[in-house]
């Protein structure tokens, strides 16, 4: 037994060590920290080498009687690394560093990660199954199990400026379903556009707005829109419908749906249809210059059973929502599709009082940012200012005034690392044990 954990089998597995060590620190410096991650630092046979030191520092530890008074520098240069690995455990499994985004007058605590996920949200029946798989920086590709039935997704590639377009296209060219972009108006004044294609709907607070599909519960408020091969497109809702020119719309018939005219289903919110066909998909086509009508988007590959669709994720919010796609596999069975950076919730609010960004005088350059911000923990209350080389810290967690986006919005890192205290303790062990050992030798 003392034989598998001799000193040169120990120092092979120290080489070994060193030696990933190093290509980890060759693949940072050359490629970036996140691929070091993913092939060495991350790995499971990286912390199962970890693992194995601790065992034969262990074994080196009782073999020796090192827990002997004696012996007490080299039993604390020996449990010095078990410590300083166990804290480098809790803080890969247990901490993170997120991104908290704040609007001054808005609470939140709900923060962004680095890391990537892909999920699935099937709703069949009105019963709804959720599917996670980590993604990576820039793709994903991923095989999920849906009832013994196959549903891949394979990224293609990234938008950064592109615009979202129906395409209209021939009966020939295998396109059989409609597709419409739209926008939804509120108080005349605020305009969300969004975009539809065959067994798509979208639940919005005051109705359901379903295209080439019957709602499912028809005594809820919906606008069903239908444009597919042969038949004019039309539309039919259990509201009383109003148009932008005066015209009222009954619920008992189908009427026909044109675009260009704004489609009121109350007082305050409208339907405008800016492209509609009845064969045709959606399109990200690139452009050269950004404006309010360009998105950033992601293409995607979906196949499932016979289907085999090409299908564009829109960043609605780069925050939070990351990118998101809606699919009907067939009128029972939807599919939303959500890709984006993971969340990761705080135990208390962060509420963001103030911000204030201070230039250098007579420049735009800025000199530094600060933000008033109050912590709310059930019945506490904690005040306190950042500013960027002025962080606070609650509960473990550290706050960092990293950047801003405007005069009204500014971005925290928040670092929880749990591990922290045990690798100092292992650090200030190790520095007390070689002062141990050394003043025994001199003593000697």
């Amino acid at each position: 037994m003392y034989r598998l954990f001799s000193m040169k089998v120990a120092l092979v597995f120290v080489a070994i060590y060193a030696l990933s060590i190093a290509t980890g620190t060759f693949i940072e410096n050359t490629s970036s920290h996140g691929v070091a991650r993913e092939y060495v630092y991350d790995t499971l046979w990286f912390w199962t080498l970890q693992g194995i030191l601790a065992l034969f520092l262990l074994v080196a530890i009782f073999r020796a009687k090192m827990y002997q008074f004696k012996k007490l520098g080299l039993f604390l240069f020996h449990i010095s690394f078990l410590i300083i690995l166990v804290g480098a455990f809790l803080s890969k499994n247990y901490g993170y560093k997120e991104d908290l985004y704040l609007t001054k007058g808005m609470s939140r605590n709900v923060m962004l990660s680095g890391d990537y996920f892909m999920s699935l949200h099937v709703t069949k029946d009105g019963e709804t199954k959720e599917y996670f798989q980590d993604g990576k920086d820039g793709a994903f590709d991923g095989v999920f199990d849906l009832d013994g039935r196959e549903f891949k997704i394979k990224s293609g590639y990234y938008l950064d400026n592109a615009k979202v377009e129906v395409l209209r296209q021939k009966w020939n060219q295998g396109i059989k379903r409609g597709a419409m972009a739209f926008e939804i108006i509120r108080d005349n004044i605020k305009r969300e556009k969004y975009y539809l294609e065959d067994l798509g709907a979208i639940q919005f607070d005051d109705f359901e707005l379903l295209f080439n599909m019957e709602p499912k519960d028809k005594t809820k408020p919906y606008f069903k829109i239908e444009a597919n091969e042969g038949k004019s497109q039309h539309f039919k809702s259990n509201l009383l419908i109003k148009s932008n020119f005066g015209e009222e719309y009954n619920t008992s018939s189908i009427h026909d749906f044109s675009q260009g005219i704004l489609y009121y289903m109350t007082d305050e919110i409208g339907i405008l249809a800016s492209e509609a066909t009845t064969i045709g998909s959606i399109v990200a086509v690139p452009q050269e210059e950004k404006s309010k009508n360009t998105n950033t988007v992601m293409l995607a590959n979906v196949e499932y059973d016979d289907m085999k669709i090409e299908i564009v994720l829109i960043q609605k919010d780069k925050y939070f929502s990351g990118y998101k796609k809606e699919i009907w596999l067939d009128e029972n069975t939807k599919v939303d599709i959500r890709w984006g950076k993971k969340i990761t919730t705080l135990p208390f609010e962060v509420y963001l009082h103030d911000f204030e960004v201070k230039r250098y005088p007579g420049s735009r350059n800025v000199e530094n940012y600060f933000s008033d911000i109050e912590i709310i923990d059930g019945s506490k209350n904690i005040k306190a200012k950042l500013s960027v080389n002025e962080p606070f810290t609650y509960k473990g967690y550290r706050f960092f005034q990293t950047k801003f986006e405007n005069n009204d919005s500014t971005i925290f890192m928040v670092n929880y690392n749990p591990g922290i205290f045990w690798i100092y303790l292992g650090y200030v062990l190790l520095t007390l044990g070689l002062l141990l050992n050394l003043f025994r030798k001199v003593i000697k």
